[in-house]
């Protein structure tokens, strides 16, 4: 008897827990393809057609969003032959989920090129009902003469760096997403950590998140700094 009372006991107690989940709508991924390419010289990347493409664990748990747009070519049977992210979602994992799900799918049924040039976008996106993203405070920033944060006229992948952020908003650490292969990548983690962020908010609570901000190097600067201390 005692056996059973502890079992209906820990039945109650399972019962009574709330597990985290992602906010709740109809579809907590969504993909998007622009009619044509900007320089119309490129036909649509139909996403839906390579299977679903599944929201990563580690980014459902940090609320990972963006968009990431991936220029691709098609053989003469419609297949992807290989394919290139051209503007992160801010987060390698998210981008490499999308290039991973379009390798050698089939997008075309009948080509009328061999190789047959696509593009398109596919948007990564967890909505809550007041949820508000974490924010950089740019002119909290200190000053560079080798890198500087994107504008939304500025269109190359640049430096990507994750910046993962406790309820103050204070930085926990930083992830280098996309690397310029050249020491601007240091001087640009040299930067965001003058920074300040606010935490992300779910109504009236700050929560534990994570961002993503795109830099751009001068390739006319030269740095004289010594990189070891990172």
């Amino acid at each position: 008897m005692k056996k059973i009372a502890l079992l209906f006991s820990l039945l109650l107690t399972f019962s009574n827990l709330s597990f985290a989940t992602p906010p709740a709508q109809e579809n907590p991924i969504s993909a998007s393809q622009t009619d044509s390419a900007p320089d119309n010289q490129s036909y649509p990347l139909l996403f839906l057609r390579c299977g679903p493409i599944n929201y990563p664990k580690y980014a459902l748990r940090y609320e990972l969003q963006g968009n990431t747009t991936i220029s691709a070519i098609a053989d003469a049977d419609g297949k992807v032959m290989s394919a290139e992210v051209t503007n992160s979602s801010g987060w390698r994992i998210l981008d490499e989920a999308v290039l991973q799900a379009v390798q050698n799918c089939k997008v075309l049924d009948q080509p009328d090129m061999e190789k047959t040039p696509l593009k398109g976008t596919f948007r990564w996106n967890i909505s809550g009902i007041d949820y508000q993203q974490p924010q950089l405070i740019a002119a909290s920033c200190a000053s560079s003469d080798a890198v500087h944060i994107a504008s939304d006229e500025e269109k190359e992948r640049g430096i990507v760096i994750g910046v993962y952020l406790d309820k103050k908003g204070m930085v926990k650490k930083m992830t280098l997403e996309w690397s310029s292969g050249t020491a601007s990548d240091m001087e640009a983690i040299r930067l965001l950590k003058s920074c300040q962020f606010l935490p992300a908010q779910d109504g009236k609570k700050t929560l534990e998140s994570a961002i993503s901000i795109r830099l751009i190097a001068d390739v006319k600067s030269k740095i004289h700094r010594d990189y070891s201390q990172f």
